[in-house]
């Protein structure tokens, strides 16, 4: 039985109330108390360790930044000249700032020009003469056009596969920067405001807080909370989304953290300590943690009249699931949606009632992101037939085309529980919905087959190929590897042509004496550039990855093999040195090999990738070829 009930309110379609108590775990599901024992010593070695990193890392990482453009030192000075008393003489300067800042929002909002309205505002936000001039229903049209989702979201999906090694490596801002740099801008717009004497309304609090939905900073979202609570400004239903869907993925956008969002016993354990290690400390569980928080948040909700959407539930349901109450998450489908999911797993499906009809206009209509939390949660509880056979019927009976963000979730959480465990925490997790090696491949042909057809996308190539090392599937890792360098070749195709149409449209500006810094039509060709780069550079970093697999394997794998040291190993090596390491050796039956492919000084220089588009255009322009070869 679940631990938590809806109570319906008279007039309403939709659950009304959750009442929860803390979600509690099994304890036959608990290590041993020698083993416990064992893993806190053993993270109290690896406390150390990551202390010890985090050092050298911060120390790395400000000899590695030091060459990108200094956002913070710009910000503090910005609010330095901010919160100084403008001179008697400076009166007229800033009364001329102002008069072109008016003039600049209105042309912004006349064009649509989202692009001119953004480096206005951050032009004019350490002067308050032009912050004031501007009348608070024109800022929330201002901030209306300001959606951070299309400055952030294509990032996300690219630069979540990169390391913080990879990014300096290749000069792409790491994601936790991008995201500071953000939000300080906008908070400088907010401060200024605020000194000016302007007060924020539900639009500035609504446009705030899909903000820090975008950033995924959960502590952020809570201060913007209280002070909007402060302000006697009531939330709506979307405020409400924005806000839980900053608890539910606050710090996930770090490798660090996303990776250890599946539900173990151990982590459980860590995430219930009162000093959390890195990596656990961005999700509390218990009393206080996140499932509490958000169930009130959705209480609190109801009782201000307010009806949640599909997103809501959604995010109540990762809420819940991020704390193993999956009894709670059954519940959720079946009272919204009326999807009995253990039904579903003993019987046919023509013995099941219908699901709830809901016009596709409807806010409870089932969208692409119940999906994704429905894959998310059961996968992240270590239940991925459960995640695909619900993923499955809801779409079907929904009419709803699975979306390949969701088949790349069902993807990675079925590579996660099927990897080979090693080391001695490996009988504390194995049990735990582990999978055979197989899994990848048949979820692969599942995935492929009719009636999906999913086109695989280049980390799904990914996470099949090191499997297939795993498996010493040498022969059918090397096979799709040639398909992932067809992907691979495409990606170099569409880079080439977003380049080439960026810089005609670039010289056409030029040519006819007109500003390229505030054209939309060039700031989005710009994006689709950049975002293109990332892709090919994320690409290549794959290959790279791959041909260090096959040579690690097969050079340790023993034997005096004569035609694998003598034919095939040359020739896998002619074949893939583009991604090769630079220097090769490897022990052969008579002595030792050394290959050497390419010298250091031909190593490509690195691509730096911007973001905001508001600077001018630092873009290296770099052969394909000498960019592969800085990868390698």
């Amino acid at each position: 039985m679940s631990d938590w009930h809806f109570r319906r309110r008279a007039g309403t379609s939709s659950p009304n109330h959750i009442h929860a108590k803390p979600a509690t775990f099994d304890p036959n599901t608990n290590p041993s108390a020698n083993r416990v024992r064992e893993a806190r010593i053993r993270e109290e070695i690896s406390r150390v360790k990551v202390i010890r990193a985090k050092r050298h890392a911060a120390a790395q990482y400000q000899r590695d930044t030091a060459r990108l453009r200094p956002t913070e030192q710009w910000l503090r000075a910005d609010l330095q000249q901010s919160t100084q008393k403008p001179s008697a003489g400076s009166t007229t300067a800033a009364d001329d700032k102002a008069s072109v800042f008016r003039d600049e929002v209105r042309k912004g909002l006349r064009q649509r020009n989202f692009l001119r309205l953004l480096k206005a505002v951050l032009s004019a936000s350490n002067t308050p003469s032009a912050i004031t001039s501007i009348p608070d229903p024109t800022w929330a049209e201002v901030f209306q056009m300001l959606d951070p989702d299309p400055l952030l979201e294509s990032y996300k999906r690219v630069i979540q596969y990169f390391s913080q090694h990879q990014s300096v490596s290749h000069s792409i801002e790491p994601i936790e920067v991008v995201f500071r740099e953000f939000f300080a801008a906008i908070e400088n717009i907010g401060r200024a405001r605020r000194q000016a004497g302007s007060t924020f309304g539900l639009s500035d609090y609504t446009f705030l807080l899909k903000c820090a939905r975008a950033v995924e900073d959960g502590r952020l979202a809570r201060k913007l909370w209280k002070d909007m609570l402060n302000d006697d400004v009531s939330p709506d239903t979307e405020c409400f989304n924005s806000l839980l869907a900053a608890q539910c993925w606050s710090g996930t956008h770090q490798p660090s953290y996303r990776q250890k969002l599946r539900v173990t016993p151990r982590h459980v354990m860590l995430r219930e300590q009162k000093h959390r290690v890195t990596g656990f400390d961005n999700i509390r569980f218990g009393y206080g943690g996140l499932r509490s928080y958000v169930l009130s948040r959705f209480n609190e909700m109801t009782d201000r009249g307010l009806v949640g959407d599909a997103t809501t539930f959604s995010l109540v349901m990762i809420a819940m699931g991020r704390e193993g109450d999956l009894d709670g998450v059954k519940a959720i489908l079946q009272q919204v949606w009326n999807v009995d999911v253990d039904a579903l797993l003993k019987s046919d499906e023509t013995d099941l009632e219908p699901v709830k009809a809901y016009p596709a206009t409807s806010p409870l209509h089932p969208r692409a992101e119940v999906l994704f939390a429905v894959a998310h949660t059961f996968g992240a509880n270590n239940d991925v037939p459960t995640a695909l056979r619900v993923v499955d019927y809801v779409s079907r009976q929904y009419g709803l085309r699975i979306p390949v963000r969701v088949w790349d979730q069902l993807m990675e959480w079925t590579y996660v529980l099927s990897v080979p465990r090693y080391g001695p925490l490996r009988k504390l997790d194995v049990s735990n919905g582990q999978l055979p090696r197989t899994s990848v491949e048949t979820f692969w042909e599942t995935m492929t087959a009719t009636p999906y057809h999913v086109r695989p996308t280049m980390p799904m190539f990914d996470r099949l190929i090191k499997m297939q090392f795993y498996q010493h599937r040498i022969r059918s890792a090397l096979a799709r590897m040639e398909q992932a360098l067809d992907l691979y070749r495409q990606s170099r195709v569409v880079y080439k042509q977003a380049d080439q149409k960026y810089q005609r449209t670039r010289t056409v500006l030029e040519e006819n004496h007109l500003d390229p810094s505030t054209d939309v039509s060039l700031y989005r060709l710009r994006r689709l550039r950049d975002d293109a780069q990332l892709t090919r550079t994320r690409d290549n970093l794959y290959i790279c990855r791959w041909t260090r697999l096959l040579l690690g394997f097969r050079l340790t794998s023993g034997g005096a093999d004569g035609d694998w040291e003598r034919r095939a190993l040359p020739q896998l090596v002619g074949r893939w040195q583009q991604w090769m390491p630079m220097r090769i050796r490897y022990r052969t039956t008579g002595g030792s090999v050394e290959i050497r492919l390419r010298d250091r000084e031909r190593r490509g220089r690195p691509v730096r990738v911007g973001v905001l588009g508001l600077m001018e255009d630092g873009f290296d322009e770099v052969e394909a070829d000498d960019v592969e070869d800085a990868a390698a």
